[in-house]
Formats: C-alpha cells, structure tokens, sequence
C-alpha cells in the first residue's frame, strides 16, 4: 500500500533550525573547552612540581634554610633527586622542564 501525498523526510527549515542549534551549541562548547584544554596543561605542571616541592620542604625543615645550590642540576642532587640535563627533575607532554632560580626564591615552570 502507498500512501499518495505524504512527505517522507525533512523539510528544508528543519534541517536550518536542527544546524542552526548546533552551530550555537559548537559556539558555546569551544570556549569551554580551551579552558578545559588550559587548566590540564598548567595542572600538569603542577603535578610534575610536586616532588621537587616535597624534597624542597623536607630538605628545609631538615636543614632549616632552602638549599645553596644555584645551579639546577646541583640542586637536584643535593636534594637526592634525579638528574637530567635535559629535562631536569620531570618533563611531560605540556611542561619540558623544572627549574630552580635561587638568586630570587622561586620555581619556574617553562
């Protein structure tokens, strides 16, 4: 039996309306994604910094001061840490290396 007159498919304004609510909905999901994408990168780091920040704590309540060594790859063996002049204490997909600037106090993520 055929039913004569009857539309099979879409018509032309719905397919619009249905690429219209996913070019907005794919306009909303981008943004959230790059930042999603960001936070992943700088909390790699962070995770990579994570033993290099507990040997820097432990040496310190040892020692009671951070240590002399302004060079990184002196810094990492005298925390007892491993030594890798390429890509210091830890590299990942995001972070290349660690490392140590003692003239200024601080730990530098590049």
């Amino acid at each position: 039996m055929q039913i004569i007159g009857k539309q099979l498919g879409f018509t032309l304004i719905e397919v619009v309306i249905v690429v219209a609510i996913l070019g907005i909905l794919a306009a909303l999901a981008v943004p959230q994604y790059q930042t999603f994408s960001t936070r992943a990168k700088i909390g790699e780091g962070l995770v990579l910094l994570g033993p290099v920040k507990l040997a820097v704590a432990e040496y310190h309540a040892s020692h009671g001061r951070l240590p002399n060594a302004t060079n990184w790859l002196t810094l990492l063996r005298e925390l007892g840490l491993s030594v890798d002049t390429d890509t210091g204490a830890a590299s990942g997909s995001y972070v290349k290396r660690i490392w140590w600037n003692n003239t200024e106090r601080e730990i530098r993520i590049r």
